[in-house]
């Protein structure tokens, strides 16, 4: 054996040794559909590793893509376009914690506020919020999302607006709601019939590719006179590091926690809404505020149709009157969930829609069963391409097949 035969046979000794001690285990990755990478690449199979941050190394190239775990699930993001129907096999390497995450959270005020470096994306409001002066007491809130922002800071929510103190950024509540024989309203609180407020948070945490929160909440019968949890819901929110836009996931879980059939009546409103900021308050000729859905260019055409998401946007700057900026917000909701494409609730002249599966008939949440729903929300600023919601849409809604082979160390 020559000398550069034995330099060669030597360094590739070494090479795998090492290879062999860093990697963790190997994956495969199979997506059916093409991915442009506006969203993270994850699964429900669950890996036997710690929290923390992770490189993917492809077995027959030099790709190598960034990953994290949290809570036993992997998150991957694609840094190169995925064609159709594509598997590849991945080693799993620790990596050093980066010095500085993209995302991290702070505590303001007693809430939760999440950003992106610098940037504020949203804030989930853990204490309660007391109403405006005058207003009815009943209307207090917690449990929601606001201020929810653009990525260029513009706010996009509003709370307690002055025309429907109820409705609060992004937050859930059902209407007509039957509980053994007696009827409850959650969502107009003023009733006294019903409201919804945050229990506690399970869980938050950060890291470089993707943050969020676990929390709890109770929709409660009867909030004065005999308080009782009726349907504990789960939220669970992941951001999507994204560069034009700010991106999260945002999955619930309603558990029907009486000992009653808790029966979602059919009903025009009510189930997973948006409330816009005020001055998009009025029809498009009013505010310059418009809505439309992946099939209707209007909210007239829109209202209590089909769809598989809504974008809503309006002016954010005003100089004398005249608006020289836009920003605006797309919820997108998954194909899995009940009676998928939801109808959605359309306002004609304020700010607010919502996904609303029980516009044609009721829906029945018998004792210890529960009802499963994703969302994926997207802020904008200027406006969102065609071809950019329709990318994402087929990333969202396509399966990804995340399968561990082995771990080296079994």
């Amino acid at each position: 054996m020559t000398f550069l035969s034995r330099f060669l046979l030597l360094t590739f000794l070494i090479t795998s040794s090492v290879q062999a001690e860093d990697s963790l285990g190997q994956v495969t990755i199979l997506s059916k559909n093409a991915r442009a990478g506006h969203l993270l690449m994850t699964s429900e199979i669950k890996f036997d590793l710690p929290d923390g941050e992770y490189e993917l190394r492809a077995l027959d190239s030099d790709l190598k893509l960034s990953a994290q775990i949290f809570n036993h699930k992997l998150y991957v993001f694609l840094s190169v376009p995925w064609a159709a129907r594509t598997e590849k096999r991945f080693e799993i390497v620790r990596k050093s914690p980066s010095p500085e995450n993209e995302f991290h959270y702070r505590e303001q005020d007693g809430n939760l506020e999440f950003l992106c470096g610098k940037r504020p994306v949203l804030t989930y409001n853990v204490t309660i919020d007391e109403p405006p002066t005058g207003a009815n007491s009943l209307y207090r809130k917690s449990g929601y999302l606001h201020p929810v922002y653009s990525p260029a800071g513009h706010v996009l929510t509003d709370d307690f607006p002055a025309d429907h103190y109820h409705q609060h950024g992004i937050f859930s509540a059902w209407v007509k709601t039957t509980i053994g024989t007696q009827e409850f309203d959650f969502w107009n609180q003023a009733k006294s019939e019903g409201t919804v407020l945050h229990e506690r948070l399970r869980k938050r945490f950060t890291g470089s590719l993707t943050a969020g929160f676990d929390a709890e909440l109770n929709h409660i019968r009867d909030p004065e006179k005999s308080p009782r949890t009726v349907l504990k819901e789960t939220w669970e929110m992941r951001l999507h590091p994204h560069a034009r836009y700010n991106i999260w996931e945002l999955r619930t879980q309603q558990e029907n926690v009486s000992n009653e059939v808790v029966t979602l009546n059919q009903y025009h409103y009510g189930g997973f809404a948006f409330r816009g900021r005020s001055d998009w308050l009025g029809t498009f000729e009013q505010s310059g505020c418009e809505m439309r859905t992946d099939h209707e260019e209007s909210r007239e055409s829109g209202n209590h149709t089909p769809a598989r998401w809504v974008v809503i946007s309006g002016p954010v700057d005003r100089v004398e009157g005249k608006s020289t900026a836009r920003s605006g917000l797309v919820i997108m909701s998954h194909p899995e969930n009940l009676r998928s494409p939801q109808k959605v609730r359309l306002h004609p002249n304020k700010p607010y829609f919502c996904f609303c599966p029980v516009v044609d008939e009721e829906f029945v949440i018998h004792s210890g069963d529960s009802l499963n729903s994703k969302y994926l929300v997207i802020t904008f600023d200027g406006e969102i391409s065609e071809k950019n919601l329709q990318e994402i849409w087929q990333e969202y809604s396509s399966s990804i097949e995340i399968t561990p082979l082995k771990r080296i160390d079994e």
